[in-house]
Formats: structure tokens, sequence, C-alpha cells
């Protein structure tokens, strides 16, 4: 009966959330084709990953490897490139499901807010389609569709217990899941716990979803590389390419599964990170986030005054305090740039979450929002023409202008044989 309910709802205001969400997959699908249409050349960054198996041993980045392995022995470019479309496309049905979902469920007086909030994330500059253009082909994507399934499984009583695996099958694919997507399931997971009154149940699935995320990152990051049955990179890049026609990238793999730590950090990340021009790489995310910025912040300060429960002002607070994530992500990784997308789909996650769990503090929040967009509605299109303009821009490729090879150079050159040989 709900569900026929919000149907006619959605009738009677306009197109239905099904309606909307076919829209939304089409805009998304359209950005991912124009993007991605004839591209035949891939980082062996982003390539690598995808031919690392558990056969190796059980180390991290191995998981949608080892899955591949499952179909077959050897992965040619044809059917990478193949793979890459179908999974994201997958995660563009995903979200437009979700989004309509988000939509239909809406009572009628909310809805124009809630699309309100669709629309600007259809148009955020480094929200999901930032995923499509450079770095199109990284594990974000199955990171992005094993946290909504997670999301998924966490509001269905039969499959809330798959949550912990699925927080595993997370981990496993890219240990940086703990800095980059992981609030946006943490922190629906401790709302279950507020929702459902301190259940034993809620609690055990938050207890053991973040016991995984935490145990696994550790056991991935420090302990899984004694695993592997190679002294040198080179090693296992010949092993990896009798696997595959694209290129094994030897820097890639003794980053991941050779380089003592912290030295890495502080020979490599660092003084790479200290080498491009941060004022000019910070200003330039941050001008393309500041209406997103300043929004989420107004939302978060509401919610925070207007919670009257202790707990659920503990939950928004963990909200705006989200974006902290990148300082770590910052600190052990270059691509500040992937980071920061990750920063915003987590909060547009949050926001979505909540409208569709119904809570009101928040609906009442984004009522504000809206309301003030109302009244200044030229302020709006100002933001979807300047979001808009900087989503067709090059952005991703800002940063390669001011980093400094030569340390690249040097860093790999003294670690490998012949770093800038791909084997293949």
């Amino acid at each position: 009966m709900n569900a026929g309910k919000n149907h006619s709802l959605s009738n009677k205001n306009g197109l239905s959330g099904m309606q909307y969400g076919i829209l939304i997959f089409l805009f998304f699908s359209a950005r991912l084709f124009l993007l991605s249409f004839n591209r035949d050349s891939f980082s062996s960054w982003m390539t690598t990953p995808y031919v690392i198996t558990y056969q190796l041993g059980f180390i991290g980045r191995a998981f949608i490897g080892s899955i591949i392995a499952l179909f077959t022995d050897y992965l040619t470019l044809k059917e990478f490139k193949i793979l890459l479309v179908s999974v994201a496309l997958a995660l563009l049905t995903l979200i437009s499901f979700l989004l309509g979902k988000v939509i239909a469920k809406t009572e009628s007086d909310s809805k124009n807010t809630v699309l309100l909030f669709v629309l600007l994330f259809v148009s955020a500059p480094v929200s999901m389609t930032y995923l499509f253009g450079t770095h199109y082909g990284r594990l974000e994507t199955f990171l992005l569709i094993f946290t909504f399934a997670a999301l998924i499984a966490l509001k269905n009583r039969r499959f809330k217990w798959a949550v912990p695996l699925i927080c595993f099958a997370a981990v496993a694919t890219h240990q940086g899941y703990l800095v980059t997507y992981m609030p946006a399931l943490a922190i629906p997971m401790l709302y279950e716990v507020y929702r459902s009154k301190y259940s034993k149940k809620s609690i055990i699935i938050f207890s053991s979803g973040c016991a995984v995320m935490i145990g696994f990152f550790v056991y991935f990051q420090l302990f899984s590389k004694g695993q592997l049955n190679f002294a040198t990179a080179e090693e296992m890049g010949k092993a990896l390419s009798l696997r595959t026609d694209m290129k094994i990238g030897l820097p890639m793999l003794y980053l991941e599964y050779f380089a003592p730590f912290p030295q890495w950090v502080t020979e490599y990340i660092i003084p790479f990170t200290k080498s491009m021009d941060l004022p000019v790489v910070g200003i330039a995310l941050l001008t393309v986030s500041i209406p997103l910025i300043l929004i989420f912040g107004a939302v978060w300060i509401s919610c925070i005054r207007n919670a009257e429960n202790r707990f659920l002002k503990l939950i928004f607070i963990l909200c705006a305090a989200g974006p902290l994530t990148f300082i770590p992500a910052a600190i052990f990784g270059n691509d500040w740039e992937r980071w920061w997308s990750a920063v915003i789909n987590c909060q547009f996650i949050f926001l979505f979450y909540f409208v569709f769990s119904k809570e009101d503090v928040l609906l009442g929040s984004l009522k504000k929002v809206n309301d003030y967009f109302q009244r200044h509605t030229l302020v709006l299109i100002c933001i979807l023409v300047f979001a808009g303009s900087a989503l067709f821009s090059n952005l991703g490729l800002l940063f390669m202008h001011f980093m400094d090879k030569s340390i690249y150079d040097h860093y790999f050159g003294t670690a490998l044989s012949n770093f800038d040989y791909m084997l293949g």
C-alpha cells in the first residue's frame, strides 16, 4: 500500500520516482560514454590490480582480480574494456535506482527539496561522474558498489547480516576504503543503532562491520606482504604478465607490496606531494566545491542544533566531521582529487540515506536550504552554471602539471632495476 501511495503522489506532482531514476541514468550514461568512447590506453596503476589474485597469497587488492580469475585465466585489453563499461553501468543503474526510490518514498511536501539535492548531486563536478574521466577504471567504482550494496542490505531484515561480509569485500578490494567510503557505511550503521533503539542486532552488525574493516585493513596493510613468494617486484611482475596482454606496472607492485614502511611515505609520498603547487591545487579543489561545502555546512549545523537526542546529535557531528578522512588519505596518497571526490560522495550518501529513513531533523534542515534557494533563485542558477562548467572541465589533469616527475624517477629508479619498463 505504501508503494502505491508513493507512486500516486509522484504522479500527482509530476514524474514518478522511476522516471526520475531513468533520467538520472541517461545523464550519467551519456557522460560515461562521452568520456570513455574509443579509449584504448590505461595507466598500469589502474590495470595491474585486475590480474592480482589470491593465488599469489592472501594479500591486499586481490579481491577483484580473484573474482575475474574465476571466469578467465588471461585478461585481454578488450575484455578489460568490456568489464569497465559493464561495472560502470552497473554502478550507474544502482545509483539511479536508489535515487528513484528515495524520490518515490519522499512525501509530496518534501519532494521539491529532495529533487533540489538530487540536482546538486548530479551536477557536482567532483562527485560520481568524476570517476569516469581521468580515473576511469579505478577500483573506487567497486568500492561504491559495495557501499550501496551494504546500505541496501542494512535496510533489509533478511540481508542485514551480509553487511560485515560486504565490509570485507570492500577492504579486500582496496585498503583505502577505510579513508574514503568507509564513513558512508559506518555512520548509517551507527544510525540504525539509534533507530532500532539500541537493539542487540544493530549493535552486533555495527560492531562486527567496523571490526572487519579495521582488522582487515591492518592485516592487508601491515602483515599480508609476507604471504608473497616473490623476492622482488620484478619477479611478481613477470608472473602477472603471463595473465594479460596489458602492461604490468612495476612501480605499483613495488609501492604496494615491497616498499618498506614508513620509508615509502617519507621518501616518496611526502616529497612528491610537496613538489605540487599546493596552494593552486588546494584552491582548485575548494573553488569547485565551495557551494557544496557551504550547503553541507548549513545542513549539518542546523541538524546539530535541532537534534534533541544526544546520540542523534553525535551522528550529525560525525557526518559534519566526515571530510576529515581526507587528511590521512592525502598524507598517504598523491591523488588528492580522488580522495576529495570520496568526501563529496559520502556527504550526499549521508543526506539521501537519512531522507530515505525519513529523519525529520534532516528533512527540516534540507527544507531550510530549499526555502533559501526559492527566495534566491539566481544564486541557485549561478551554482548550477558554475558546477556545469567545472563538470565538463579537465580538472583531473590539473595535478599532473604540478607534479615533479624527477622525484618519481629517482625513487623508483633507485628501488627497481628498470622501473620505466612495463612488462607485457
